[in-house]
């Protein structure tokens, strides 16, 4: 079943910081609304660009917008819940019942899983080899395990549990080891437990990196893991060795649940609310950048390149509608906002984590008013309008007096169609399109 992407009732406010940066102000190019609260982690992203998230539905979005499927099938522990699509474009969700697999028209493929309840700490997520990997937290027989895309369990370390986090987290990959954080983890100790533990993509137990409350992990193209480590501490993990440094910020407060990691293995995190944390490669050194004036920030991502950092403010919480910013990595400038406004009375906050398309030209991020949620998609390539003779994102007056003096001269200014002149044709497309744009 499909449906049109929804129209737009918010007000979009492109803020350029520093005339003359180049920046592109973005757009909203398309929401969903996703049944529930929540979505505070990152959508899934398939083979064919599809972008998945589960909040107390399952909904599966084409990259235009249009849902592609919908299935009402409940949560697993929480309202945010984790989902995977793999390289075949199989959908992968947990509820109460167990994982389920979903083929890419949304046709339930096969269910797994103990039961009685199936609540699920992390994942589910899919890793480099195409296999699913989990935690099932509580009683039930399952613990750490993996399954194979046709549903059969490979490995199962039973033994984790989950009394702390409320927030479901996601499974961490490097090239050949899986990464998984929780409060409790099965090792010969006769105390509570928590950490990092790396395991071989066939189950073999690598290291155990004690911590106190881990959070959300996420790994370098460098070999290092970095999280949020209980409030105030921040946290890099070797991935080979499992040795740990903590960079530690108290009385000040890592806000964001999970770290975004550059190309370079700079990782950046929020820390009070409005100070960007940032964490060289090998967690020796860091530095506060601050003065972005906003009451609260949190789930950071960078783009590929590592030129934009996006997050969501948590504004709305103060009363004060939430936002979608990006920012220079380099120097914690705000470069661009977008307003997101109310909807049926509440303000709309982006409490999930950003997720770029393959190609960077697109963020899709969770955005929550009340019970409802919705995913948004920020394009971030600058809209080319034509006849916008001076590059102001609007066809006007100005544009047409460029097109007029410039009128007869084999000139670039008013030379909107790129034929070597200014002519009659320049003139047709400005008047055509006069009056579009940002």
């Amino acid at each position: 079943m499909t449906s049109s992407p929804a129209r737009l009732p918010v007000t979009i406010l492109a803020l350029l910081t520093a005339a003359g940066t180049g920046v592109a102000a973005p757009s909203v190019a398309w929401r969903v609304p996703v049944a529930g609260p929540g979505l505070t982690q990152r959508p899934a992203i398939g083979p064919n660009g599809e972008i998945a998230v589960h909040g107390t539905e399952l909904v599966v979005i084409e990259p235009d917008g249009t849902v592609r499927f919908r299935q009402s099938i409940g949560v697993a522990s929480s309202t945010s819940n984790v989902c995977d699509i793999d390289d075949a474009g199989r959908i992968y969700a947990t509820t109460f019942a167990g994982l389920h697999a979903f083929s890419p028209e949304g046709v339930l493929l096969w269910t797994a899983g103990s039961g009685s309840p199936f609540t699920t700490h992390a994942g589910p997520n899919v890793g480099p080899d195409g296999n699913i990997y989990l935690i099932e937290e509580g009683p039930g027989d399952l613990g750490m395990a993996s399954f194979d895309p046709s549903g059969a369990l490979r490995w199962n370390v039973p033994g984790y549990n989950n009394e702390i986090f409320q927030n479901r987290m996601e499974i961490a990959f490097d090239h050949d080891s899986v990464f998984a954080a929780s409060d409790f983890i099965p090792v010969d100790c006769d105390c509570l437990t928590s950490g990092v533990i790396s395991y071989t993509f066939d189950g073999n137990q690598e290291w155990v990196a004690l911590t106190a409350l881990p959070h959300q992990p996420v790994v370098s193209a460098q070999g290092s893991i970095h999280l949020r480590i209980a409030t105030f501490d921040f946290a890099t993990i070797d991935a080979d060795s499992g040795d740990v440094s903590y960079a530690s910020f108290s009385p000040q407060s890592v806000t964001s649940s999970a770290p975004a990691v550059a190309p370079d293995g700079t990782a950046y995190a929020w820390v009070s609310g409005n100070d960007l944390l940032k964490v060289d490669a090998n967690g020796s050194t860091q530095e506060l950048i601050s003065g972005n004036g906003f009451v609260a920030m949190g789930n950071p991502a960078i783009s590929a390149d590592g030129s934009v950092l996006v997050c969501g403010t948590a504004e709305a919480i103060f009363g004060v509608p939430g936002e979608i910013s990006g920012f220079d990595p380099a120097t914690g400038q705000r470069l661009w906002s977008i307003d997101l406004g109310t909807e049926g009375g509440w303000n709309l906050v982006a409490t999930g984590r950003p997720r770029f398309s393959a190609d960077g030209s697109t963020v899709y991020v969770g955005v929550n008013a009340g019970n409802s949620s919705y995913v948004y998609a920020v394009d971030l390539v600058e809209p080319v309008f034509p006849g916008d003779a001076d590059g102001s994102g609007t066809v006007d007056l100005a544009d047409l007096n460029i097109v007029l003096g410039s009128f007869g001269l084999d000139v670039p200014e008013g030379d909107v169609d790129g034929s070597g002149a200014v002519d009659l044709l320049d003139l047709n497309i400005v008047l055509a399109n006069f009056g579009t744009g940002l």
